[in-house]
Parts: C-alpha cells; sequence; structure tokens
C-alpha cells in the first residue's frame, strides 16, 4: 500500500512539474552560451559590495545634507 501511494504521489508531483516548466531558450537569442553556476565568486562577490558600500556612503552623505536644511527651513518657520 505505501509502495502504491508513493508511486502515486511521485506521479503527481513528476507530472506537475512538467507542467510548470518553461520551454527549452532559443538558443539563436544567446551570444554566448556557458554552462550554469552554483556560486558566485569571491571576486565577484568583492566588487559588488564596494561598490554598495560606496553608493550607499554617496546616498547617505547627500541625505543627510538634505535632512539638515529640511530641518533649518522648519526651525526658520516656528520662530
Amino acid at each position: 500500500m505505501a509502495a502504491a501511494v508513493s508511486k502515486v504521489s511521485g506521479d503527481i508531483i513528476s507530472s506537475s512539474f512538467d507542467r510548470i516548466r518553461p520551454p527549452p531558450p532559443d538558443s539563436s537569442l544567446h551570444l554566448v552560451t556557458r554552462p550554469p553556476r552554483n556560486a558566485v565568486s569571491y571576486w565577484t562577490c568583492s566588487k559588488l559590495c564596494a561598490i554598495c558600500f560606496v553608493a550607499g556612503m554617496v546616498f547617505g552623505y547627500s541625505l543627510r545634507g538634505r535632512v539638515k536644511r529640511w530641518a533649518s527651513n522648519i526651525l526658520k518657520k516656528l520662530n
């Protein structure tokens, strides 16, 4: 009985995944084909972190100036 249930549930799961799977990509749209990789290299991760850090510093510094101007304008209006 358990074997029959697992066989039936396995058939249901595999058939539902077959319907969800997208069609194979058209090879004429790709310029270069590469095998899929499951990990990001250390160098790529380091570059991405450096770019995000610099962008965050620039955005934070400009935000700080805008908040100071906004606060000073509100304080001037209150006086």
